[in-house]
């Protein structure tokens, strides 16, 4: 500007002049400024860097100048950035003058905001000298959501039910939809429900979603298994910006609670038929619960029967497959042409493996025994040889059997038969023994020479399993067979007489004994027996004597018994027995008496002095006399009871037998 006061005015002016006025003159310039506009720091952060705008000119500039400008954009001044005053002064010196955009930290989460600053005047120059010039500061959001998830649980027991819970740190001011995948090793649908892969926040809304996941409580044995759940997007409308916790996801764990015990038994036993394909054992091995994986059992082996040789091997372990309870394990019989007992395969559960949660019960259901049965039937018969031999002679007894036996087999034999005794043969054992596999076996047996006389023998030897085959593997086919035994021997006596039971003493004679080698009935054949004094020629009664057969020994033992003399005994004398040719025993043998072979000779006894067959009272001593000695002896008995000396058979040794001694002593009595 140009400042003028007038002082004087030259005429020839008419007008009035006033003295000291003054006048301003502008002087306009015409050079052009151009303004610059950046922005050094682009981004004012909430709560952190400022943002800054820098103004530069350009052009003829002598002194400081004041640089206007405006503010605009997605921001809004006061409530995003400190309002700017809107102008800067811009130096001579440097020509550049700074702007600062300070972010208001707000907790809206927002999306990004722009401040745009525009430089379009510059104070005392004409408007349309200046170039105007703007740039752009971006404000950036810090209050972005976090975004994050959590099962309330770390376990939960199958069907049961767990939270999950899906939260913001802070509201969000628009609608915002969180994705979230799944993962572990549990199946959607299957093991739980519940979870679809979304939950959505309302603008300004609650900052959590809670979710129900139901497991299922299935039948299963399985591991115990997990739902995870990792958050994988977020969208809003707006584009709002979130974030996700770290870590982004969150597991649970469920709890099977199925378990299952493993079990073997018995279904069939194994049959090796006499004819015909075998029928196999079968053993189950049992799941109470099924898994949802393989099952691999191991078990042991034992029992009676020999694998591989009475009955296939088999392995030591089979797989119960996932899902299923059950697994098989076959037993086949060996097809043996031989004779076997009933054996056992016996099997034990031992290990398994697969889900923990199955157990081996760890009682008699651990083990299981099925019995391999054999029907091969072997038919015992026998047969002898001859069908009459004479006593004295052999023949042969021949033992078969239609299948010889795996392990060897006994067969009992027994004689039997009308009039057979042990004593009738030798040679017969009780029973035979069959080597494994053998079929036949010979036995020599004699028909004993037992010196009896007795009838026709049948002698029927028989055949039976000792058992060891049992039941019907062993059949009797011939159960016996017979053979006629001839005897050759006559009916005699079996040693000599025996007077008073073989005491020495005549003083008292009450009996006599004789043994027959046959049975001798009394009935018929007492008649054919006499006792006689040899002097007087009286016989004596006999009707008392008894005859007694003993079946073991085939012998008859007679006691003459002297009932009908003197109180039981013969009176003194000498005495003779008479036994008539005619006598025989119940089968007709006739009594050969003096042993030669030819029946029909009698037997006489007492006729020889050697035979001692007298009675004298008071001989004590068998000498046929009575002296000191037997005085000796009576005086031992007096006044007691004795037989030898008792006369009148009182019952004790009195004046009467007394009397009746010392009529005899010193005398003797002499045979005739």
């Amino acid at each position: 500007t140009v400042l003028v006061s007038v002082t004087s005015v030259d005429t020839p002016y008419t007008g009035t002049i006033t003295p000291g006025g003054v006048g301003t003159a502008t002087i306009l310039d015409n050079e052009e400024v151009t303004i610059s506009v950046t922005a050094p720091s682009a981004t004012a952060t909430e709560g952190g860097a400022d943002g800054e705008f820098l103004i530069s000119l350009s052009g003829n500039i002598d002194e400081d100048v004041t640089v206007y400008y405006d503010t605009s954009g997605t921001a809004t001044t006061s409530a995003d950035y400190t309002t700017p005053s809107g102008s800067v002064v811009v130096s001579e010196a440097d020509l550049t003058a700074a702007v600062t955009i300070s972010a208001v930290d707000d907790t809206e989460n927002e999306l990004d905001e722009t401040v745009i600053l525009t430089a379009n005047s510059v104070g005392g120059l004409d408007s349309t000298l200046v170039t105007a010039d703007s740039a752009t500061v971006t404000i950036a959001d810090t209050d972005t959501p976090i975004v994050s998830a959590e099962f309330l649980d770390a376990n939960v027991d199958e069907g049961d039910d767990v939270t999950l819970v899906i939260s913001l740190d802070k509201a969000a001011t628009d609608d915002m939809t969180v994705s979230y995948s799944l993962g572990g090793d549990a199946t959607d649908g299957v093991d739980y429900t519940g979870l679809d892969g979304t939950v959505t926040f309302a603008a300004s809304g609650a900052t959590s979603v809670a979710v129900v996941v139901d497991t299922v409580d299935d039948s299963f044995v399985e591991a115990d298994e997990t739902i995870q759940v990792s958050i994988s997007g977020i969208d809003s409308a707006a584009s709002l910006a979130a974030a996700t916790a770290d870590p982004a996801d969150t597991t649970v764990t469920i709890i099977d609670n199925d378990d299952a015990l493993l079990t073997v038994s018995k279904i069939s036993d194994a049959i090796d038929p006499e004819s015909g394909p075998v029928t196999d054992g079968i053993f189950l091995i049992n799941l109470s619960s099924p898994s949802l994986t393989d099952t691999t059992v191991s078990y042991s082996i034992g029992g009676t029967a020999v694998e591989g040789t009475e009955y296939s091997a088999i392995d030591r372990s089979v797989v119960i497959s996932a899902g299923q309870v059950d697994a098989f394990v076959t037993i086949t019989p060996d097809d043996g042409s031989l004779v076997e007992v009933d054996e056992t395969v016996e099997i034990s559960l031992t290990a398994f493996d697969g889900d923990p949660f199955i157990e081996i019960v760890s009682t008699s259901d651990d083990m299981a025994v099925l019995t391999i049965i054999d029907e091969d039937e072997s038919e015992i018969s026998i047969s002898l040889s001859e069908d009459t031999v004479t006593e004295g002679d052999d023949f042969i007894l021949d033992v078969t059997l239609s299948k010889g036996t795996e392990d060897g087999v006994v067969i009992d034999l027994a004689a039997t038969g009308a009039g057979i005794m042990p004593s009738d043969v030798s040679g017969l054992p009780t029973s035979i023994s069959f080597a494994p596999g053998a079929t036949t076996a010979a036995i020599t047996i004699t028909a004993a020479d037992d010196g009896l006389a007795e009838p026709t023998e049948t002698l029927a030897i028989g055949a039976s399993n000792a058992g060891d085959y049992g039941g019907s593997v062993m059949t009797v086919v011939e159960s016996s067979d017979e053979v006629v035994i001839l005897s050759e021997n006559t009916l005699q006596l079996v040693g000599a007489p025996v007077i008073n039971g073989g005491n020495v003493q005549r003083s008292r004679v009450t009996e006599m004994t004789l043994v027959f080698n046959g049975e001798v009935d009394k009935s018929t054949e007492l008649s054919k027996f006499e006792v006689k004094n040899r002097a007087t020629m009286a016989t004596v009664d006999l009707s008392t004597s008894t005859f007694v057969y003993n079946a073991m020994t085939g012998q008859t033992t007679v006691t003459l018994l002297f009932s009908g003399v003197e109180s039981g005994s013969l009176s003194d004398g000498n005495y003779e027995l008479n036994i008539a040719g005619t006598l025989e025993d119940v089968n007709g043998n006739i009594f050969d008496g003096d042993g030669n072979g030819t029946t029909g000779d009698g037997y006489i006894f007492g006729d020889l002095a050697s035979d001692g067959f007298y009675r004298y009272f008071g001989d004590s001593n068998g000498d046929r006399t009575v002296n000191v000695t037997d005085y000796l002896a009576f005086l031992a008995v007096f006044g007691s009871s004795s037989e030898t000396f008792d006369i009148d058979d009182s019952g004790s040794i009195a004046v009467t037998d007394y009397l009746a001694f010392l009529a005899r002593f010193g005398t003797t009595l002499a045979f005739a």
